[in-house]
């Protein structure tokens, strides 16, 4: 037999095997090379894309820095309305000063002329609680409206409905003079109620935070439109805290005068 040529088929097929190999592996290399190449790509827009959003976010929070601290100011007020914290009328104060800047430039101005009101109601809640505080040596009870009271609130809030209606649609260029109105006049009985510490001030702020979602969407104004749901829920917690807090009461009231 003639081993010499068949090592030398041998070798040539394995030389063509290893060349298809190296081919293969050249192939492959070129494809994980193409293969980087787009990771990379990807990754330098992913890179730009989060700069873009990092811009957009920054450019967002400096063109509504005011609208966002007054948001996150009049959650603090809220939260310490449901806990009863007479410091609540600070961050009340302070929260009506930002968004009287805020509603003028949406042109919301029953809105605006609240934060007015805001501020001098809780001058006077701020007094009337701490004057409880003084009187009784303990946090101003809360009390329950009264059917009269109630039927006097009505009218009040029929009334000032009315004249915040005739001046926005005769004297300014509100765009949507009747709801503004509506959530004037109710806002105005409402923070009077808490500044008397009504129980039933958190049902009337359930009706307006509802109908200010709406509103300030409309308007553009979506943090805020979203600060409102929060409000919304947290009126509803309000108003249950409130009401186990003074059935509490007048329980250990009733227990004392037994003894």
């Amino acid at each position: 037999m003639n081993f010499r040529g068949t090592f030398k088929v041998d070798e040539t097929r394995n030389t063509k095997h290893e060349t298809r190999n190296t081919k293969h592996e050249t192939r492959n290399a070129k494809h994980e090379t193409r293969n980087a190449k787009h990771e990379t790509r990807n990754t330098k827009r992913e890179t730009r894309n989060t700069k873009h959003e990092t811009r957009n976010m920054l450019t967002y929070l400096q063109a509504n820095w005011i609208e966002i601290t007054g948001a996150l100011l009049s959650l603090i007020y809220l939260n310490l309305s449901i806990r009863q914290k007479v410091s609540l009328w600070f961050y009340g104060i302070v929260s009506s000063l930002f968004y009287i800047v805020i509603f003028f430039d949406a042109k919301l101005y029953a809105d605006m002329s609240l934060q007015f009101y805001y501020v001098f109601i809780s001058i006077y809640g701020w007094i009337n609680w701490k004057k409880g505080q003084a009187d009784n040596g303990a946090e101003l009870a809360t009390n329950q409206l009264s059917r009269r009271l109630m039927l006097q609130l009505l009218l009040a809030t029929g009334l000032i409905y009315i004249l915040y209606y005739v001046v926005l649609s005769q004297f300014t260029d509100s765009t949507i003079p009747k709801a503004d109105s509506l959530v004037g006049a109710l806002s105005v009985v409402a923070t009077w109620m808490l500044a008397r510490k009504l129980i039933e001030n958190w049902l009337v702020w359930i009706v307006t935070d509802a109908i200010c979602i709406a509103l300030y969407v409309y308007k553009g104004l979506y943090p805020t439109a979203f600060l409102f749901v929060i409000y919304t829920a947290m009126a509803g917690v309000g108003y249950w805290q409130w009401r186990k807090k003074n059935k509490l009461l007048l329980g250990n009231l009733e227990v004392s005068s037994l003894l």
